[in-house]
Formats: structure tokens, sequence, C-alpha cells
């Protein structure tokens, strides 16, 4: 009896550990098909966005809109950079006075002004049962 006991309760436990959904983020206004969008997911406010990454995603750029997909995100609140590495070389490519050369975005569309957008001002709550964002590219 005690082990059908623990089984149940074992059972009930893992039922009712949070699950985890996918993330489809929608990159918007990709200009050319050049290179690699690298879509970079973060979770921690002070690691936004330069910082290790809670998950990122390399895919092939398309023009004009594409979808890329985390799958299995739990639930909580997240952040989001992407850079259109048009050359593949790995970073962003800056021309006089730092301005970027390549294009760039943050999840809410967060402003840029000077800097990349805070933490907070790009944050967004992933359900459990996962959810969708959209952002658009600046070049």
């Amino acid at each position: 009896m005690k082990l059908v006991g623990c089984a149940l309760l074992a059972l009930l436990l893992t039922s009712s550990a949070a699950s985890a959904g996918d993330l489809h983020v929608n990159v918007l206004g990709v200009r050319n098909a050049n290179g690699i969008m690298r879509v970079g997911l973060f979770n921690e406010p002070g690691d936004f966005p330069n910082g290790p990454k809670f998950g990122e995603i390399d895919v092939p750029a398309t023009t004009g809109s594409m979808t890329v997909i985390f799958e299995h995100v739990p639930e909580g609140r997240y952040a989001i950079a992407v850079l259109h590495d048009e050359n593949s070389n790995g970073r962003m490519d800056q021309g006089m006075f730092a301005v970027p050369l390549e294009g760039y975005g943050f999840s809410r569309d967060a402003p840029v002004f000077l800097s990349p957008p805070v933490f907070e001002e790009s944050a967004f709550d992933v359900p459990e049962e996962g959810t969708q964002v959209s952002l658009h590219i600046i070049y």
C-alpha cells in the first residue's frame, strides 16, 4: 500500500510541475537575405542585452519577415535582442561614432537612444502555454 501511495504522490507532483510552451518570435522588416539572424532570449535583467542568454537561435536571414521559435520556454519574464548579422562575422559592425551598420531590434520595439534599452523596456511575459511576440528590425 505504501508503494501505491508513493507512486500516486510522484504522479501528482510531476503533473503539477510547471510546463513550458513555445515562444514564436516574428521578426519584421528584414531588408535582405544576407547572413544570419541572431535572436537572443534573456530572462535576467542584468544580462540584457550583452550578457549570458537564456537561449539563442541563429537562422539564415529571410527578406521581409520571418519567425523564429524557441521551444519549451518556461513560464516567466523575458526580453529579446536581435541582430541581423549580414556578413556572418559574429558581431555587430559599427561605423563612425559607433553607429550600427547592421540591423537590430528588441522585443516590444523598445526604443534605442545612444544605448540599448534596459530589460524592463523590452520585457514581456511568457505564460505556461507559450506566446507570440513581434519586433521590427532597425537599420
